[in-house]
Formats: structure tokens, sequence, C-alpha cells
């Protein structure tokens, strides 16, 4: 008999917290460590060294650009694991089935979150459904524990065969220091084998000074990388970026002025550094 875990009741309850360092954009899934990691999110996956079962791939079935993120619920012999991607690293006990999150997602910088809102395409086995689960949360220094401002979520359970809006609408009566987005793709009692749900284009909309602002968690795209003379980007702004070797070392730096740009590299050794443009850092390979 298989064992089942309530994966939306887990990710409610289930949260254990450390302080979260940087912002995470890639909201439009366009950069990847490999087939299974994108870019500054994570999966949920049993690895035993020599065998790794993931839940989370790249899709070329994209709303916008060249890849989405499909998550899917899978087979993992003695029960189904269902796909969860999260913001904040998930660490999932084979032997107890608890689920817990490193930290707490990615700092909000003094803004209350209004919602989160993005594009999703959901083909559920049988009978199946699908959570997105928005939480903010605030360090408190008395207790030295973390005080969840808001918990909300967006479920859905029909087959799309395009791609459809969601939003995560919150209420926090506080300003937040940090969220979480997480994605599952089975969230009930019975997770389905091999239904999947397919997310892309994540945007939050926090509330800051200036008003109501919508902040897109889309990652700039560098190409080509490797790199050998020069690196062409794309979904920037006029921000400054700096080039940085592995030793922290900043070798090179400017300011784009189009959402289009390049960054002539022809002149730095070749090897491992990162691109660094406001809080995002990409891995950048120079040959030669």
């Amino acid at each position: 008999m298989k064992k089942i875990v309530t994966l939306l009741a887990l990710v409610i309850f289930g949260y254990i917290f450390a302080q979260a360092p940087i912002i995470v954009p890639n909201g439009g899934f366009e950069n990847w460590s490999d087939q299974n990691t994108p870019t500054n999110w994570n999966e949920l996956k049993i690895d035993l060294g020599f065998y790794a079962l993931h839940t989370v791939k790249q899709s070329t079935d994209a709303y916008a650009g060249n890849y989405s993120a499909e998550i899917e619920t899978v087979d993992a012999v003695l029960f189904t694991l269902p796909g969860i991607l999260s913001l904040s690293p998930v660490n999932f006990d084979i032997g107890t089935f608890s689920l817990t999150f490193s930290h707490a997602g990615v700092p909000t910088q003094g803004r209350k979150v209004l919602s989160v809102s993005g594009k999703f395409k959901y083909i559920p086995a049988t009978s199946d459904t699908m959570v997105i689960v928005v939480t903010c949360t605030k360090w408190n220094s008395s207790t030295q524990t973390r005080d969840t401002i808001d918990l909300s979520y967006f479920m859905y359970k029909f087959s799309t065969s395009s791609f459809q809006s969601f939003q995560v609408n919150l209420n926090c009566v506080q300003t937040p220091d940090s969220m979480n987005i997480v994605f599952i793709s089975s969230a009930g009692y019975a997770p389905q084998k091999g239904t999947k749900l397919l997310v892309d284009e994540v945007k939050a909309t926090v509330e800051s000074g200036a008003g109501i602002e919508t902040i897109d968690l889309i990652t700039p795209i560098a190409y080509p990388n490797p790199v050998g003379d020069v690196l062409y980007l794309k979904n920037i702004s006029s921000e400054q970026w700096a080039i940085y070797d592995m030793f922290g070392k900043c070798v090179k730096q400017g300011f784009f002025i189009e959402q289009t740009s390049s960054i002539e590299v022809h002149d730095l050794p070749a090897g491992s550094y990162y691109l660094r443009i406001n809080d995002t850092s990409i891995p950048l390979i120079i040959t030669k």
C-alpha cells in the first residue's frame, strides 16, 4: 500500500526558516543550471547519490520566451511523489515523509506583497488538484522565530489546453521581510502519477512608497554562454552591471542603456565568472 503525503498541509504547517540571502528572479524560467534546475529555484527530488528522482524539468512549451518549468508527479516505487518547485530549497525526509523549507524565500525589501501572478497550464492524470502557495513572513527578534504575516493559495483541478492566468492575493497586515512561492502539481490525498503543471512569467505586485508596483521575477537572459567575444543580454533595463572572477574581484563593469544590450568580453582571460546585475548573479564562462 502506497503511503501518500498531503502536500498542501505540509507546505502550510511544515516550514523551517532561516534568513534568505538575496533576491531571486527568473520568473520567466529562461535560465537553467541543468535540465532539472531553473536558476535560483529549487525542486523536490530524491537524491540517493547514485540515483536521483526529479520532479521538475525544463520545457519548451512556454507562454513567453523559450522555456517554462514543468512540474510532474512521479512514481517513487513505494509511493507517489508530487512535483514541487519553490524559491526556498525543499527538504523531504523519505523516512518520516516530512517536508520542510530551508529558508524564507526572497527578501521583500520593506514592501508589502499584494499578489503573485503568472501563467500556468495544468494536465492532471484522472482526478487531481494543483496548488500555488505564497507565504509572507517576518523575523521576530524577540522570539527568534519567523512570524507568518500571510499565507494564501490558488487551487485548480481542471485540464487546460493552453496557458491560463493565475493570481494569489495577499492581505499582509504587517510588512513582511520575506516571501516564498511554492508550486505543487498534486496537492491532495491521492496524487496521480503523470500529472503535470507548467508555470511561466511569475510576477509579484507590491505596495511601495510610490504606490502599487508590479515586479517581474524575470531574470536577464545572457547569451551565448560560454562566450568568447560579445555577450548579449535581454530583459534588462537601465541598470549597472559588473563581472566578477571566482575570487570575488570585480574585473569589469558598466551601465545598460537599452532593453537589449551587449558586453564585450574579449579582453578578459578565459575562465569562469559571474555577471552581476543588481541582485541577479549569472554564471558566465569565457572561452578563447
